[in-house]
């Protein structure tokens, strides 16, 4: 896939990009990157996506008949576009170039980005437009997201049966989440600049974490309130059903990222796993 021919001026600019997991809250992350003064393209729009990026990475997902909760598709032909199918490649370009060809002239003048979870598939289209791009990576314990997720999904099908459903098994979503953040991980190694961002760091205010983020995309000013939700009681039922999943599951991954064991004893204080809270992301 060869580099798109971007006029100087706009190669200057890179952009940050926030990748993450659905219900990892990158919403939040999109928001405290609007506070710093980075224009992201979502002020009024649902999940803080900019229409145009969200519809960009939909058509890069569709050419292959896939989407963001069935990527495997794309992620193969994505694996072959450099190699025995470079026209592929040349029309993945040409439908992010229009893209950001389309995205409001205002904001062309500052620093910029976009947020959608599924530049965590695209990103290596989206590299190739920006190969200095700042990237934002979002991470959320997994077994929280994939409680997340199911009741979103849960949601949406009991709003809409005449489509079928996308998730409804726990593990589902687990697994899916382990895909993402996979993704995301390597996404870090082959950007030139990348930030990994615990979402729960954020939802605690951590003065640290916020002002690495702020450092990154060099931020001049702060927010007054960080646009997180309240931390609410897990069930008894959540705790019992993670318990279940842990079980079966490999998650020596969240210990990587530092979460703790999710086999430990319940309620002993640890939000982010086990505990008897958590906090809900917005997206």
């Amino acid at each position: 896939m060869a580099e798109s021919p971007l006029n100087p001026s706009s190669r200057a600019r890179q952009p940050v990009l926030v990748i993450g997991m659905h219900r990892s809250g990158t919403s939040m992350v999109a928001r405290l990157l609007e506070e710093f003064g980075v224009a992201m393209g979502g002020v009024g729009q649902p999940n803080w996506e900019d229409p145009q990026v969200k519809r960009a990475n939909q058509g890069l997902l569709a050419r292959s008949g896939a989407d963001w909760a069935r990527p495997r598709a794309f992620l193969e032909a994505l694996a072959i576009v450099d190699g025995d199918n470079a026209e592929a490649g040349d029309e993945m370009l040409a439908v992010a170039q229009r893209c950001v060809e389309a995205i409001d002239p205002r904001r062309q003048c500052g620093p910029r980005g976009w947020k959608d979870p599924r530049n965590t598939l695209t990103l290596p289209v989206w590299l190739r437009l920006f190969p200095a791009t700042r990237v934002v990576h979002v991470v959320r314990n997994g077994f929280d997201v994939a409680l997340s997720l199911q009741r979103r999904e849960r949601r949406y099908w009991v709003r809409r049966r005449d489509e079928r459903p996308t998730f409804l098994t726990l593990r589902g979503c687990f697994e899916l989440w382990r895909l993402y953040l996979e993704l995301g991980l390597g996404a870090e190694s082959s950007s030139r600049r990348s930030l990994r961002v615990r979402y729960e760091d954020l939802a605690r205010a951590d003065d640290e974490t916020v002002e690495k983020l702020a450092a990154f995309v060099g931020a001049e000013r702060r927010p007054v309130e960080l646009p997180v939700r309240r931390p609410r009681r897990r069930s008894a039922w959540d705790r019992r059903r993670i318990a279940r999943l842990a079980r079966s599951a490999d998650d020596r991954i969240l210990v990587e990222l530092g979460y703790g064991l999710a086999a430990e004893r319940p309620g002993s204080g640890d939000t982010t796993v086990h505990g008897a809270s958590s906090y809900e992301a917005d997206v």
